[in-house]
């Protein structure tokens, strides 16, 4: 901005959106786990509602993403995983499936999920907290699609905390903290 500044003659800034805008179709919502196992029983029982059409579930890394969803699919979810250490064709199969309803939960990591565009996903799950602030509201934007109402759950330990308290910063919006 400094440099256009200097450089440009009558420089105007133009914003699109930013990450303080407030997703007034996504409900945000923070549900503390008291540990690992606490936090894949919490998304287990979350992933049984019926108002699901489709998720998205958010892993940290390639590893937990393929791990959670083979556990999702031996608990009876139509599940795949997505993530960049696939090819090319794999993914574009995978997201097909999703499109056209062949999946019910697409379990990802940041990489892999930028610009999916899927009108049909009701829910996303942050399952893993994203490394950036940033990244969370580009997982949440996954939902709420077409003007359609979205709801964008947190799964959180305490060690999280620091992470938790970046998103809320970074958005200026605090999330809504819920019990089961």
């Amino acid at each position: 901005q400094q440099l256009a500044a200097r450089v440009m003659r009558n420089p105007q800034r133009i914003e699109i959106a930013t990450p303080q805008q407030k997703h007034d179709n996504i409900r945000q919502v923070l549900h503390w786990a008291d540990n690992g196992a606490h936090k894949r029983r919490l998304l287990d029982h979350l992933l049984r509602d019926s108002s699901i059409d489709q998720a998205i579930v958010f892993a940290s890394t390639q590893i937990e993403c393929d791990a959670l969803a083979n556990d999702l699919q031996q608990e009876g979810f139509s599940a795949v995983a997505l993530h960049g250490a696939m090819s090319q064709g794999l993914r574009n199969r995978r997201l097909m499936a999703l499109r056209n309803g062949q999946v019910q939960i697409l379990v990802a990591t940041d990489v892999a999920a930028r610009g999916i565009d899927v009108p049909s996903i009701t829910h996303v799950f942050n399952y893993g907290l994203p490394m950036k602030s940033e990244d969370y509201v580009h997982r949440i934007g996954r939902t709420g699609r077409a003007g359609r109402d979205g709801l964008a759950v947190t799964l959180a330990e305490f060690r999280d905390q620091r992470k938790i308290q970046g998103i809320e910063a970074y958005t200026r919006q605090p999330l809504q903290t819920e019990v089961i």
